[in-house]
């Protein structure tokens, strides 16, 4: 037989001893191999579906940690505040959370609150091992324990997993006020979302025979815990990989299975048969090679070796070897390329594990660079420079969205140009960077700070930079600066004071004020520049309304340095940091006195007016009581000798006139007087009765005047401005009724709760003396309403009113701290209702004293020896009064001309015990006449008579001495009943 034959017959034998070892070889190691592969695969997919579990349950335990850590949780266990159960405790909260259980248990055992949510209703578990709630429960941990049990627990319905821990503090102060459970049903839809995560699909069983089947129960009874355990199914194609998991006390409770497709198996299967055909067809090849070099012993090796090498070329697997036994030169060819695949599979493994770190490295380099929150750059080293990198905070800090929009858009890369930049560039490492104004995208100027360094890159010299934005900050330093500069230059008064209400702060505007400079005030309250002693209360009330967190607004009385007394009116109030937290409180005041002069003018114009309205009726009255006089005076004359009774009547009755004349003329002056209102306490009952006097008759007959005084409470106002609200709500009315109706004034004490105070702005509830000004005249609609109290509004015609009554009326009443109500409609009529607070004090009257015709016993009484020196320009009034007051045994020197009576007085001064003068005179009033007087006897004792002072205040007449001012028209027994009681040293 040929060698060639033999070698076919023997390469045939070794084709299929190779194809049949290779079979076999292929099954025992690949194909076990793969299912080796499988069987990991399985074990690692039961333990990745374990470590699922685990994840969801430490995202419960997560949200325990934060429930139980929760002061709102600590302290609803204390009080349970169902408004954290509104608050907090929803169904929604169960749907964001993904939780189906919360319960709030306290340290005794008992459920604080608790509730089961599935598909977001309410259930109640059938059967669940948690209760009853007890000490000794698995769930309720120590009370010093910061451990949070958590595990899974079999409930008829599904498994679930139960967290449990401590409910403590956020600070872990303070022992637990119980335990707080969360528990979430291991349902499909959860099964579901881990299979996304792991990619394995698995199912978890409760280990009960009557849920398992034959093969799951032998499998669940012989395996281990903590164990994985893979059973492969051929025929399925599957294998399947359990795990048992003990529930929350440890017991052999549940049990996982995950099923894994034989994938790799199969595909090794296919593989191997795939293999097996491939060498027999290499044994057929291998056949008809040999039969054509069969002369060449050499011919099998060398096609080994080719067939090796073109294996290697193909798949580029460096991993292959030949596989050559003998000394031969092929043999020791066979070990050499060995050799050489091991060496270049090595350095193949070495390179491509430098690649990928390089690769990881530049990918980590450039995220890095991409994300930090300040702009980094490059761009070459040249007279214009060419930008090769920019990292998105770059791009956001000149407004550009991609790389193209900054690179070809020359106004927001001309700053690398700037001689500035360039000079940067030349000392980069200039400390503190270089600040610089740019502008972005949209043309915005913006503020940067540069920081440059320049190193060599592909051989030439690059700058890398950082551009810092500090736009906001350089904006907010900015407004700072404004915001001072206002403070300093504004007007009004600004200060701050601390939590204790010690001042820290003042503006320039308070020391030009005031006179005080900051060092004078610091550390002191502004009560210590108060004006007037009475205003304590007043910064009470601030201190109650900072304290309370809300504001102050009024007026005050402060101090200069001089000692001269002011008045400011502002807003008091607490500022608070971004917590909600009072920090400090401040003032913005302003200096009103001149305001308030010109208002006092205002009113004294505006009570002009007024008088002017009055003047009519009180003309009219006026006339009637000197008809009276005059008549009775007559009538008197006639009956002085015939009948002394009837004269007698006569002067009593001239008498009672006069009284009238005097109460009338008091009046008017009370209410013209123009001088600085005080408040003090006034009977409002009284000020009522006087006004409805006087105003009867200024007023038609027509109108019918109704008063119904119910209240005696004192109010703290001017008797002044009483009076000016009376009589302009009063006359306002009686316009309004055209000369025809009634008018109703009603004054009564009310109460005003805090729903009625809540209608009248500027009122807190309280007790109050409620004035109601009634009419029947043609009323008002809503929009006159509504301006009715603006100054200069009125609706009369051209000529006839200011329009300034109500608006007095409403600026007198808000500075007493009361409020005015109105109420009208068309052709009903129209009530205004003004409320003043009752000031808590005793009710005071006041009464007239009606003079009395002296009798014999007080003429006794009231007679003296007395030398008076009385002085009057009134020559009628001298001789009234020097006849008088000699009646009563004084001897008397009148004059008229005050410097004549001054050269007298200095040529005797001892001549006389008393001085009685008037003030009002031409060439020398009374009160420089009592200074000259006074000079030369100081002791001696003077009384000023006065019929209306517009002229001197009536501090001056107290400070150059004079005893008692006595008021016009005077009698002969008033007059000595005050020289009486001046030398009687009452």
């Amino acid at each position: 037989m040929k060698i060639q034959n033999k070698i076919r017959g023997l390469l045939l034998v070794l084709v299929i001893v190779f194809a049949l070892g290779s079979f076999f070889i292929q099954k025992y190691t690949v194909y076990s191999k793969f299912v080796d592969i499988e069987y990991h695969q399985a074990e690692d997919d039961v333990m990745r579906s374990i470590a699922a579990i685990k994840r969801e349950e430490l995202a419960v335990a997560k949200l325990l940690e934060d429930w139980g850590t929760w002061n709102d949780t600590y302290e609803f266990v204390k009080d349970r505040n169902q408004k954290f159960v509104a608050a907090t405790l929803l169904n929604e909260t169960y749907a964001v959370t993904g939780l189906n259980l919360i319960y709030i248990i306290n340290t005794k055992g008992d459920v604080i609150w608790g509730k089961t949510i599935k598909n977001g209703e309410e259930i109640k578990m059938p059967e669940f091992p948690l209760t009853p709630w007890n000490p000794d429960s698995v769930l309720l941990p120590g009370t010093r324990s910061h451990k949070i049990i958590s595990g899974i627990v079999y409930t008829q319905l599904q498994p679930m997993i139960i967290c449990a821990g401590r409910i403590i503090k956020s600070d872990c102060s303070g022992k637990s006020r119980g335990t707080i459970i969360m528990g979430k049903f291991i349902d499909k839809n959860v099964l579901d979302r881990l299979f996304d995560q792991t990619k394995v699909r698995f199912e978890l069983y409760v280990l009960n025979e009557s849920m398992l089947s034959e093969r799951d129960t032998e499998v669940a009874n012989n395996l281990e815990a903590n164990t994985p355990y893979v059973s492969m199914d051929e025929k399925a194609g599957m294998l399947y990989a359990y795990y048992i998991l003990p529930d929350l006390k440890g017991v052999r409770s549940f049990m996982i299975k995950a099923k894994v497709p034989m994938k790799h198996t199969i595909v090794g299967a296919e593989a191997m048969r795939l293999s097996m055909m491939l060498w027999f067809i290499i044994g057929v090849v291998m056949l008809f090679v040999f039969s054509c070099f069969i002369r060449r012993n050499v011919v099998s090796p060398i096609l080994s070796i080719g067939n090796y090498a073109r294996g290697i070329n193909g798949d580029m697997d460096l991993s292959a070897r030949l596989k050559i036994k003998g000394t031969g030169e092929i043999s020791e060819l066979a070990g050499e390329l060995n050799n050489m695949m091991v060496r270049l599979e090595n350095d193949r493994a070495m390179r491509v594990e430098a690649e990928n770190q390089l690769r990881m490295s530049r990918e980590r380099y450039r995220h890095m660079l991409m994300t930090l929150p300040v702009g980094v750059y490059r761009h070459s080293k040249a007279e214009r420079p060419e930008f090769s990198l920019m990292n998105e905070a770059f791009l956001r800090i000149f407004g550009c969205e991609t790389v193209e929009e900054f690179k070809y858009n020359s106004k927001l890369s001309g700053w690398s140009e700037s001689p500035r930049y360039k000079d940067f560039l030349d000392n980069p490492m200039r400390s503190g960077g270089l600040d610089f104004e740019l502008t972005d995208r949209a043309e915005n100027s913006i503020f940067v700070k540069i920081w440059v360094n320049i190193i060599e890159h592909d051989g030439e010299d690059v700058v890398e930079g950082i551009l810092l934005n500090f736009t906001d900050q350089k904006r907010a330093e900015d407004d700072i600066c404004r915001l001072a500069t206002m403070v300093a230059q504004a007007e009004e008064i600004i200060m701050v004071t601390d939590l204790d209400g010690k001042m820290f702060y003042i503006n320039p505007a308070f020391e030009k004020i005031t006179g005080y400079t900051l060092s004078e005030v610091m550390n002191r309250q502004p009560q210590d520049f108060s004006g007037d002693r009475l205003e304590e209360p007043k910064y009470k009330e601030i201190w109650e309304h900072l304290q309370s967190g809300s504001s102050w607004t009024g007026s005050l009385v402060f101090a200069r340095k001089t000692g001269e007394v002011f008045t400011i009116k502002g807003t008091i109030f607490p500022v608070f940091n971004e917590g909600g937290r009072a920090t400090c409180y401040a003032g913005i005041l302003r200096d009103i006195t001149h305001e308030q002069k010109l208002e006092q003018q205002l009113r004294q114009s505006h009570k002009m007016e007024a008088i002017g309205t009055l003047a009519g009726g009180i003309a009219h009255d006026f006339n009637n009581i000197l008809s009276a006089i005059l008549g009775y005076a007559n009538l008197a004359v006639k009956e002085v000798e015939s009948d002394p009774a009837q004269t007698e009547r006569y002067i009593r009755k001239i008498a009672v006139a006069g009284n009238r004349a005097r109460d009338l003329v008091s009046q008017i002056l009370a209410f013209s007087r123009q001088k600085q209102l005080k408040e003090d306490a006034v009977q409002f009952g009284t000020v009522v009765k006087e006004a409805c006097n006087l105003l009867r008759a200024s007023l038609p007959s027509s109108i019918e005047i109704r008063r119904y005084i119910k209240s005696k409470s004192m109010v703290a106002a001017d008797p002044t401005q009483l009076h000016q609200i009376m009589l302009n709500l009063c006359t306002n009315a009686s316009h309004s009724m055209d000369g025809y109706g009634v008018l109703t004034v009603t004054l009564e004490d009310a109460y005003v709760t805090e729903r009625e105070a809540e209608e009248l702005p500027g009122l807190s509830c309280g007790r109050y003396v409620c004035l109601k000004v009634e009419d029947t005249g043609h009323g008002m609609d809503e929009i006159t309403q509504k301006r009715v109290f603006e100054p200069f509004f009125t609706t009369k015609d051209l000529g006839e009113g200011t329009g300034m009554g109500l608006s007095v009326v409403h600026g007198i009443v808000s500075s007493l701290g009361g409020a005015i109500n109105i109420r009208s409609r068309i052709n009903e009529g129209s009530s205004f209702t003004v409320y003043l607070p009752v000031l808590d004090l005793d009710v005071r009257t006041e009464t007239s004293t009606p003079v009395k015709i002296e009798n014999d016993d007080d003429k006794q009484k009231l007679s003296g020896n007395e030398r008076i020196l009385f002085v009057d320009d009134e020559k009628i009034l001298v001789e009234l009064n020097k006849e008088a007051l000699e009646a009563y045994g004084y001897k008397v020197t009148g004059i008229s001309d005050s410097t004549q009576a001054l050269k007298l007085f200095q040529s005797s001064p001892d001549d006389f015990d008393v001085v009685v003068s008037d003030l009002t005179m031409p060439g020398m009033t009374g009160d420089v006449l009592v200074e000259e007087i006074k000079k030369i006897r100081p002791d001696i004792p003077v009384v000023i008579c006065t019929g209306y002072n517009n002229v001197t205040s009536e501090e001056r007449i107290t400070n150059i001495g004079v005893c008692i001012v006595v008021h016009k028209p005077i009698v002969g027994r008033q007059l000595a009943e005050t020289i009486r009681t001046i030398m009687s040293g009452d």
